[in-house]
Order: structure tokens, then sequence, then C-alpha cells
């Protein structure tokens, strides 16, 4: 009994992402070789194979939960949000994003290396198809695995704290580098709090989206032109973090022991 729940624990936990990094991967393989190894066409698509290899993955995930009787929609909860909550999840989405932010432009001064990734990214933003994949049609796929599959299956068999914690852990090494699995191991606690205070992946998916766009957008946009906004941003950043956190627990305390 034990053995069958570790061995399904191990398979949702870490197939599906492992699934997701040898379909990816293949796809980017079979890109470079296409192109003759052509790195510079490479960087500049790298958010359209990362999405293809995201919807295949969802759809064997589909086809993999069949047997079982267990949907994909029945994983994850779509309902609506309120507009009061949804404010506040938003002043939150923002705090948190500027916050980490900050954080990850602490990390890149001491981790020299996540400097590539960053001018990777900037390579892929220039691109529009490329920043709407990155800002919202990744990280709705994300949420649906991490915290709707993921997050979902651990919440049902294990204690609240334990699976918050190792689906964050998760997260953050599946980005494949220290810098990003630092900061992303926090926002994926916070993606898992938001989706059991809002009780909808729609509060997540928002959370996450409003974070790669500030993050991908409109954070280095501002920086670049107005350098003094980086005192502004981080006050701004700190007073919604404040105000929202205040205003959610108040709100979705008895929630947290369901």
């Amino acid at each position: 009994m034990y053995m069958k729940k570790f061995f399904k624990t191990v398979g949702v936990c870490l197939g599906f992402p492992i699934l997701n990094f040898l379909i990816v991967s293949f796809i980017q393989v079979f890109f470079l070789g296409y192109t003759k190894n052509n790195i510079s066409l490479f960087q500049k698509n790298i958010f359209s194979l990362t999405i293809l290899g995201d919807i295949l993955t969802l759809v064997l995930i589909t086809i993999i939960l069949l047997p079982s009787n267990e949907r994909l929609l029945r994983r994850i909860k779509i309902k609506k949000i309120n507009l009061k909550e949804y404010f506040y999840i938003i002043a939150l989405s923002i705090g948190v994003s500027i916050l980490l932010l900050f954080l990850s432009g602490i990390l890149s001064k001491i981790i020299p290396s996540y400097g590539d990734v960053v001018n990777q990214l900037n390579v892929a933003s220039k691109s529009s198809l490329q920043l709407v994949i990155a800002i919202i049609l990744i990280p709705i796929y994300e949420e649906i695995v991490f915290r709707g599959i993921i997050f979902g299956y651990l919440r049902k068999n294990f204690n609240i704290i334990v699976a918050v914690l190792v689906q964050a852990l998760i997260f953050g090494i599946m980005h494949l580098n220290l810098v990003q699995g630092i900061y992303t191991f926090i926002l994926g606690i916070v993606l898992a709090l938001i989706y059991m205070y809002s009780d909808s992946i729609l509060g997540n998916i928002t959370v996450h989206i409003i974070f790669n766009l500030l993050g991908a957008l409109i954070v280095p946009m501002l920086l670049s032109k107005f350098p003094i906004m980086v005192i502004v941003l981080l006050i701004l950043g700190i007073v919604l973090f404040i105000f929202s956190v205040i205003k959610i627990i108040g709100k979705y305390e008895k929630s947290l022991y369901k």
C-alpha cells in the first residue's frame, strides 16, 4: 500500500515534469538539427518551441489520466473570483513580483552565470509572439501542471506544508538554473497559497502572468528609461506586499485549515 502510494507520488510529482523536459528537449534538438545549428534562430524561437512541447505534454497527460477516469479538468479548479478578491490578488502579484525581481537582481550579481539566461531571454523578447507565449501561455501551462495537478495531488495525500514546499521545490528545480530556481521556489509557494485562497486556478494564473509581465517587459523598460524608479518600485513592492497579505489572510484565514 505504502509502496503504491510512493510510486504514484513520484510518478505525479516527477513524471510529468520530466516528460515535459524530454519532449521540449527533443523538439529543441530537432529544431537545431533542421536549421543546421542556427543558434540565433533557435534563441529567437525558444518560447515557441517550449510551448509546443508544453501542449504535447498536456495531450499526453490527458491520455495518461484517461484509464483512471480522471479528466484533466477535474484535476484543476476553474471558478470565478469576485472583483474585490481579484484586486487583492493583483496587489499581491505586483508586490511579490517586484520583490522577487529585486532578489533575482541581487542573486545575479553573486552568480554571474545567470547573465547567459538573461541574454537569451532578451533575444527572444524582441518578438511580440515570443513575449505573448512567455508572459501568458507558458504560465497557464505551468499552473495547470504544478498547481493544478502536482499540488492538487500532494494536497489530498500529504500534510499541507509538505505539499506546498514539495511542489515549489520541484517548480524551482525544473527551471534548471540556481538563480531562477531560488526565486521560483519562493514564487511557487506564493502561487500554491493563492490557489488555496482563491480556490481557483485563475488566481494563481493571474499572479504568474503578472510576474512574467513585470519581469520580462514593464520593470526592465521602466528602469532603462528612469533608473531612479528603482527606489519607487522597491517601496511600492513592499507596501503592496504587506497590504495584500494582511487583506488576503484576513479574508481567507479559514481556508488555510480546510
